[in-house]
């Protein structure tokens, strides 16, 4: 019978063997793009098999239980995640744009080493009209997350499978905070609670069900955050190696999600750095702790940057002079003014974060001012506006997110107070986190969209964790009002996000209703081809949808076809029945 260690030592196991295989897949089809191949169902499935080598490696002198039951529940996540994802379809714009053209496009013989996007596009059997257009996105964007869906997708054969990556990620997370905060903080119950609130989140929750990156960039930068702090902590006794790796995964992930996840890892991994650095010449091990982390990360980063990133960031700056291309450098796109309030031009990054953070939730942009509320005030218009999608701009993080932030910064004064007094080394690395994320949110000017800034959720989640390690260190007196505490922080965290879960179950009725016509359609087009019409021209990523599900199609215009669903509103085709 498995101890309550191995439990937790199980519930890690089948994370890392999650991060295992998203690293490998990134880095075996990184070494193909460079020797002229392309992501096939041969090489996912080397990616799967060399997983299973690597994690037993990495667990070769650990409890054969602990590693047995983690691999068979680490499979088990591995196949719900694809089962779900196949079964809840996205329905988001930017998604059935670039995100499945690009998914969609390595999975079916594009290399981005060596070829454009529109040159693909164009020449590829696949026959997709308009996909081309997406090439300044598609070629020039990380693609971190389009090369583990792409590796998902050649074994499922259904483009939907390919954002599993998101629950998969979101797995890991959960499982590196469990581990963490129950070997050495907080109670089984308690680490579950701050692990799962950790990951139920607006910025997730509204994104799980779609090929929009945001999310991954969360949950890769907060398991980053995990194990540095569990680097640092010499109570948590997780095997060194276990732990390095672990960074090492996340990192090259993180780093190659979005352009900003090279900066966000890169600050918070070069914070970690110093204090290492500094520690070590307290316990007099300078030159030890130097070499060892130096090389760790001079490895990272000649992995996530010129392997990994070879195609992005490499490429970018070779034919464009600028790793951040297309969004600096010579002829960039400016691909915020238009996604924000005009008012907001004329004001400072400061103005805007505080504008928004204790504004309603609303979708704005053009001439109109975000309108400022009490923040523990939900309005109906703001819970439309959480039910609507992925993309929320003003107060991003969710209607309550003013309030549970006013909240967290009460909490986080008077624990930092109290940690202070107790532990003057953990006050510091706590500190100097906190000082980091108002940093990057005091000078990064789009850190008023909840998307852009994933590292301001990290307030709520620090003051939870210091509520239950006070509750379990106090008197009993002192521990009800703590208990209280902890029982409002978790009541407005759940509240909150709970605003956004109307968008994934919209998402479930139009999965319905789409793979029943899907069924239609399939039948209808048996014998010729059915009239089908895409409501914009951007969306032609769906297409993947219908090859997929074996659908003879031609598009026409919308006076050719009559309106009958096919793809939730996105997709309508002729009414043959």
């Amino acid at each position: 019978m498995p101890t309550k260690d191995s439990f937790k030592n199980i519930i890690f196991n089948s994370g890392l063997l999650l991060l295992i295989f998203l690293t490998t897949a990134l880095i075996l089809s990184s070494i193909i793009f460079i020797f002229h191949g392309a992501i096939t169902t041969i090489s996912a499935i080397i990616s799967i098999l060399l997983s299973f080598v690597i994690f037993v490696l990495l667990n070769f002198k650990k409890t054969k239980i602990d590693t047995i039951l983690g691999l068979i529940l680490g499979i088990v996540i591995f196949i719900s995640s694809i089962i779900i994802s196949e079964n809840i379809l996205d329905f988001a714009s930017d998604s059935s744009w670039y995100h499945k053209s690009a998914l969609g496009s390595l999975a079916n013989g594009w290399n981005p080493v060596y070829e454009k996007f529109g040159d693909f596009a164009n020449n590829s059997e696949l026959n997709i009209t308009n996909m081309h257009y997406a090439e300044i996105f598609t070629q020039h964007y990380c693609k971190a997350a389009w090369i583990t869906g792409a590796n998902i997708y050649c074994l499922t054969k259904d483009i939907e499978s390919g954002k599993s990556v998101n629950l998969l990620m979101a797995y890991i997370l959960f499982a590196f905070v469990f581990h963490y905060l129950s070997m050495v903080y907080l109670k089984w119950w308690q680490a579950i609670i701050v692990s799962g609130l950790t990951v139920y989140n607006p910025l997730t929750v509204s994104q799980i069900f779609t090929l929009y990156v945001d999310n991954l960039l969360y949950t890769s930068l907060f398991g980053i955050i995990v194990m540095l702090f569990g680097i640092s902590d010499e109570k948590y006794e997780l095997d060194e190696k276990l732990k390095y790796f672990s960074l090492f995964g996340l990192v090259v992930f993180c780093i190659n999600i979005k352009f900003t996840g090279l900066a966000y890892a890169g600050v918070f991994c070069l914070l970690f750095y110093i204090i290492w650095l500094i520690r070590s010449i307290v316990d007099k091990n300078f030159i030890f702790t130097f070499i060892k982390n130096t090389s760790f990360y001079i490895i990272t980063c000649i992995v996530a940057i010129f392997l990994v990133g070879f195609s992005t960031y490499i490429m970018n700056f070779a034919e464009h002079g600028h790793p951040f291309y297309p969004l600096a450098g010579e002829n960039k796109r400016d691909i915020m003014t238009g996604n924000q309030p005009v008012p907001f031009d004329r004001i400072n990054g400061i103005e805007r974060l505080l504008i928004s953070v204790f504004s309603k939730t609303e979708n704005i942009t053009g001439n109109v001012l975000p309108d400022l509320k009490f923040p523990f005030f939900v309005s109906e218009e703001e819970k439309e506006v959480a039910a609507i999608g992925p993309d929320t701009r003003i107060a991003g993080f969710g209607p309550l997110f003013g309030g549970v932030l006013c909240f967290s910064a009460a909490v986080l004064a008077f624990g930092l107070y109290c940690l202070f007094r107790l532990n003057k080394y953990w006050f510091a690395i706590l500190m100097s986190n906190i000082v980091v994320v108002l940093a990057l949110l005091l000078l990064i000017q789009e850190s008023w969209w909840a998307r852009y800034s994933p590292y301001f959720y990290l307030a709520p989640i620090f003051a939870l964790v210091l509520i239950f390690i006070g509750f379990n260190n106090e008197t009993k007196g002192f521990k009800f009002l703590i208990g209280i505490i902890g029982v409002i922080c978790i009541f407005l965290l759940v509240k909150n996000t709970n605003y956004f879960t109307k968008y994934v179950e919209q998402c479930i009725s139009e999965s319905v209703e789409t793979k029943e016509n899907f069924e239609i359609a399939k039948v209808l087009s048996k014998d010729k081809p059915i009239k089908i019409f895409i409501v914009s021209s951007s969306y032609y990523g769906i297409e993947f949808n219908l090859k997929d599900a074996d659908i003879n199609y031609t598009k026409v215009g919308p006076y050719e076809v009559k309106s009958r669903k096919l793809y939730g509103t996105l997709m309508y085709m002729e009414d043959l029945e």
